[in-house]
């Protein structure tokens, strides 16, 4: 597809929300925007260089806060909000505002809706509240919010995938907090000698460890990489967790030479055991030391892939539910 249109609520600052919007636009050559208000020079290059249409909310809601002073507008607006002209697809990037959007089916071929669906966007309480829940309920159909889902449309034929997460939480990375940094978590799965060498090295240098058993909870695991720089596995076995890792800032190293190609393939370098000594005053870094903007920019690199990769695959799955057998377009991509 090279023809797109992206709808998305608001433009105002950079955000997570930004953030993804910034990936989609990376995956098609020609993208037009809309949205209810647009804050120019406030948004990242990448989104800010292509068409952006925009309602006159734009003169009323310029910053989040007036979001909720100007909430009541948001219905009308929404009825402005009509493409310019055909696209191949169109994709509506739903915080809650754009549910169940109306669009003419003339403007496009293929409909896929993201609904980040969440209660922070009911404004304060009152009868503010009640008139927006009351919109929200007319507008979608749902008493209730919704979870994460990807919902496509084909040819007047719906499906939809549920409960999926496509990207980590990337307010964990704003820098206006202090990141604190200090430990190196080693997997368990590293057979006992190493694992004793590594752990006595690390005490002999004054780096606290820690230990990533296989059985942990993600809870458990998510505690651990937050307070870690560093992580050390062994084997295939640590391949999600590997990439956990990676998702939350971390550097990761392999210890197996068996697998060091396999790691290699995911930029995940070989720590060489047998010269362990020089190979550690090598990754270990002091936490004082830390580049912040390193530690976020590798981190959202990495989430950023990730999110290309599962959203295309899920739209590909998606796709193949709805096109028909007889149809000659088989693929998701080339609609």
């Amino acid at each position: 597809m090279k023809n797109v249109g992206i709808f998305i609520d608001f433009l105002l600052e950079k955000n997570e929300t930004t953030f993804i919007l910034e990936q989609l636009v990376a995956l098609y050559d020609e993208v037009t925007i809309y949205t209810l208000s647009h804050q120019q020079g406030k948004l990242q290059a990448p989104i800010e260089l292509n068409s952006i249409q925009s309602t006159y909310l734009s003169n009323k809601i310029k910053n989040n806060a007036d979001i909720k002073k100007q909430f009541y507008l948001i219905p009308h607006a929404r009825k402005t909000l009509i493409p310019k002209r055909p696209h191949e697809a169109i994709i509506i990037f739903n915080n809650g505002n754009l549910s169940n959007l109306v669009i003419d089916q003339k403007y496009y071929n293929l409909r896929i809706e993201l609904n980040f669906l969440n209660k922070n966007i009911i404004p304060g309480s009152g009868w503010k509240t009640r008139l927006f829940k009351s919109f929200y309920e007319q507008s979608t159909g749902q008493r209730e919010f919704l979870p994460f889902s990807l919902q496509m449309e084909y040819k007047g034929e719906r499906a939809q995938l549920q409960n999926m997460s496509f990207c980590a939480d990337f307010s964990q990375f704003d820098l206006s907090k202090n990141i604190v940094k200090e430990k190196i978590v080693v997997s368990s799965s590293i057979s006992n000698d190493q694992l004793t060498n590594i752990l006595n090295k690390l005490s002999e240098y004054q780096v606290p460890s820690d230990i990533l058993s296989q059985d942990s909870s993600d809870q458990e695991k998510a505690e651990k990489f937050s307070s870690a720089y560093l992580f050390i596995v062994e084997g295939r076995l640590d391949y999600i967790d590997a990439l956990r890792a990676k998702a939350s800032g971390l550097s990761v190293y392999n210890c197996s030479e068996t697998d060091r190609e396999f790691y290699e393939q995911i930029n995940i370098s070989f720590l060489n055991i047998s010269n362990l000594e020089d190979e550690l005053k090598e990754v270990i870094v002091s936490k004082h030391r830390i580049d912040q903007d390193k530690m976020r920019r590798e981190a959202l690199k990495y989430n950023a892939q990730n999110f290309k990769r599962k959203f295309l695959k899920s739209c590909e799955k998606l796709f193949l539910q709805l096109a028909k057998p007889s149809e000659p377009a088989r693929s998701f991509h080339s609609v």
